[in-house]
């Protein structure tokens, strides 16, 4: 469902101009925005000049939120993804894959390559997105096929933890010193390294490799999917917070429609992200999409969320 508009959330200038005044909770709209258009039935009607009632006719008559077309002007890039909507209450942890989700590239799960090089095929708005989320206080992992035991078995230098953990370290650091041109390097350095170690979450295994090699796994095989990843971060999360947190609570990002079909049937929120791209904004939109509504309708219906 989406978040219910009305005349209060908008206010016109001198020119004729609509502008967003106010937000609803769970709105895509944001007070950066200017309304160019409300599109129903594959008609655009132009909004600008409208009077108060002919404007609230138009936007009543639209049959869902995606049909306002809107210019949204941010004069920086933290601004633009400051003005994206963070989860509902309802979501307490966010999920990513790692190669082709938030790198950008494949890197076969293991590598030979340093680190800090490779660092910078994290795309833009992951780093950007985590930056908002540490600073809002929500909670993030990254769940992956990476290896570290693969990794030792194929002669590699990184893999699985070794290889994630240091990759988030290192766009962090550098996100945060272009952010801030006077933060010194060794208190950017600190500030990376206590979030990874003590703060991200991280499960990393290779379901195929460990389900052959590793004696735990012989008798329980490890779902060839990202069930046993969650699973191990939601144990982690019980054990860092005292809290048991329900799959329902949790988004996940991956490039696998495998992961993703199998995430959505254990009642994550799960979105499938563009090999070609990686993780980008409208991957985020489409998750915030998702979450909200399912928490708009679960609060309309006075259940608790």
């Amino acid at each position: 469902m989406a978040p219910n508009l009305d005349m209060k959330n908008f206010s016109r200038d001198k020119d004729g101009f609509w502008h967003v005044k106010s937000a609803p909770e769970g709105s895509q709209l944001t007070t950066y925005d200017t309304i160019i258009d409300i599109i129903h039935k594959g008609e655009n009607h132009t909004v600008k000049g409208t009077s108060s009632e002919q404007f609230m006719k138009l936007l009543k008559m639209r049959p869902n939120h995606p049909c306002l077309r809107v210019h949204r002007k941010t004069s920086s890039k933290i601004e633009m993804y400051g003005a994206l909507r963070m989860p509902p209450p309802s979501i307490k942890l966010t999920l990513w894959d790692m190669d082709l989700c938030l790198l950008r590239i494949h890197t076969g799960g293991h590598t030979n390559e340093k680190i800090q090089g490779l660092s910078k095929e994290v795309t833009e708005p992951y780093v950007y997105l985590l930056d908002l989320l540490i600073h809002r206080g929500r909670d993030t992992g990254v769940v992956t096929f990476s290896d570290k035991q693969v990794a030792k078995a194929t002669n590699s230098s990184y893999g699985g933890e070794d290889l994630v953990r240091p990759l988030v370290y290192h766009a962090l650091r550098r996100h945060w010193m272009k952010q801030d041109r006077e933060l010194k390097l060794e208190d950017a350095m600190a500030k990376a390294r206590s979030f990874v170690e003590k703060n991200l979450y991280v499960r990393a295994a290779y379901p195929e490799w460990r389900n052959r090699n590793d004696p735990e796994f012989k008798q329980n095989p490890m779902p060839n999917s990202k069930e046993w990843h969650i699973q191990k971060v939601l144990d982690d999360y019980k054990d860092r917070t005292g809290v048991q947190l329900k799959n329902s609570e949790v988004i996940l990002f991956d490039d696998d429609e495998r992961n993703i079909s199998e995430a959505i049937e254990q009642d994550v929120i799960a979105v499938q992200v563009d090999c070609e791209t990686g993780f980008c904004v409208r991957d985020w939109d489409e998750a915030m999409n998702l979450a909200w509504a399912k928490y708009l309708e679960a609060k309309e219906k006075g259940q608790n969320v």
